[in-house]
């Protein structure tokens, strides 16, 4: 049995290995006397995901809860396809300490959750019935009287608060090739020949959604994964792109899990070029685009890890998070975005735009790098919604607990 943070780089090292999450199993055999103890080196905040992964012949988390000893608190988990089964924590637990939970059977009324709904155009993720994203599966047009290359699908917008505010732009006034949180590298060279898969306008690349491989609603979590392909408009598909996103919901934040696996299809290497900007991206509200003369309330403000609240400071640092904020609707709302410590050339350098509101992770920065057949590439980020302004010793906590590895012993 293994437990941990919520990663998808995670890997089990065995007894008695450095890390921050332990677990011990007290029983398994009869589902209402389960009981297990998480012990960290680490604060964890309330709200972090943990798994738990189960010999495979245990069946005991069918119409469970969990039920934290010292407290009572019942907790809603969800067992995901693979047989992790997760749970968020109920409440903060500060380093050296322990917190023992014990299976239970459900007593009262189920929770909403987090659910999904699949539309002719892509897939609609709530929480208790608020809503959180839209990952956009159809061939999205651009505004009337735009070119047709602007056309996109397989990205993430809008991306909401937690009271309701809209914070991304899906065909931004001024930047039409950007959508929400997309994934694409801008200077690279494939075949001998110059492809930008970002900007649409060149008319050399584009990423296009291809299939929703699984989605799947739950008490903790809700959960997709993806295909795209990146497609050279001169030699055709260039990279299989899979995206494996969960979602849930904490006090104060929306979250989104979302991992960018990538593969070459053909038989070429792909040559990621030294460039200011390229890779994960999101592009936030229009009320922060002063190009949007209709909507535009004022200018997109930031915050990173590193203390930074100056746009050209912030501008090819590298911090561990950055998070953006502004004006919507009379109050403020923002987004957060962590870098985890297996990312190729953590921490990443992030190109903040002087004046437009958009931001993305930028590994190319400081040197070239290649994408080779037969080889698999992941980046995977963390991505939080938030009203107000952000709280940077929280975030700091939930960059920790996001960043830490976890290691395991049990009894059985």
């Amino acid at each position: 049995m293994q437990v941990h943070l919520f990663n998808p780089f995670y890997k089990s090292f065995g007894l008695c290995t450095l890390g921050s999450l332990f677990l011990l199993f007290f029983s398994c055999g009869d589902p209402a006397a389960g009981s297990f103890t998480v012990q960290n080196d680490t604060d964890l905040p309330a709200g972090t995901l943990l798994s738990v992964s189960l010999p495979t012949d245990t069946e005991c988390c069918t119409d469970m809860k969990l039920k934290a000893v010292d407290s009572g608190n019942e907790l809603e988990l969800q067992q995901a396809s693979t047989g992790e089964i997760y749970f968020l924590l109920d409440a903060p637990l500060a380093a050296g300490t322990s917190r023992e939970y014990e299976l239970v059977p459900v007593s009262g009324s189920e929770t909403t959750g987090l659910h999904t709904e699949q539309t002719e155009t892509g897939l609609d993720i709530s929480s208790a019935g608020h809503p959180v994203l839209t990952y956009n599966t159809a061939t999205l047009s651009p505004p009337e009287g735009l070119p047709d290359y602007y056309q996109r699908s397989g990205f993430i917008h809008p991306f909401y608060s937690p009271s309701g505010k809209v914070l991304t732009d899906g065909f931004p006034a001024g930047h039409t090739h950007q959508h929400g949180i997309f994934f694409a590298w801008v200077n690279t060279t494939y075949r001998g020949d110059f492809t930008d898969f970002w900007n649409q306008q060149k008319e050399t690349g584009t990423v296009a959604f291809r299939e929703l491989t699984t989605s799947e609603s739950g008490p903790v979590f809700a959960y997709f994964q993806s295909r795209h392909e990146a497609i050279s408009l001169q030699h055709g598909p260039v990279l299989d792109e899979t995206w494996d996103v969960k979602t849930y919901a904490i006090p104060d934040y929306h979250v989104i899990d979302l991992t960018t696996t990538q593969q070459i299809i053909g038989k070429d290497t792909l040559f990621i070029n030294k460039y200011h900007y390229g890779g994960m991206g999101i592009r936030l509200a229009a009320e922060w685009n002063e190009v949007d003369s209709t909507r535009y309330t004022g200018p997109m403000q930031v915050l990173t890890s590193k203390g930074v609240t100056n746009r050209d400071s912030a501008n090819h640092s590298r911090p561990n998070w950055t998070a953006v904020y502004g004006q919507i609707d009379g109050s403020v709302s923002g987004v957060a975005m962590f870098d985890h410590p297996s990312n190729f050339r953590h921490p990443q350098p992030v190109r903040v735009h002087p004046s437009m509101p958009y931001f993305v992770q930028t590994p190319m920065l400081e040197a070239a790098f290649e994408q080779v057949p037969g080889e698999t590439y992941s980046y995977t980020y963390r991505i939080l919604s938030f009203d107000g302004e952000p709280d940077a010793a929280q975030l700091d906590a939930m960059w920790e607990a996001y960043a830490s590895e976890a290691a395991v012993s049990w009894k059985e």
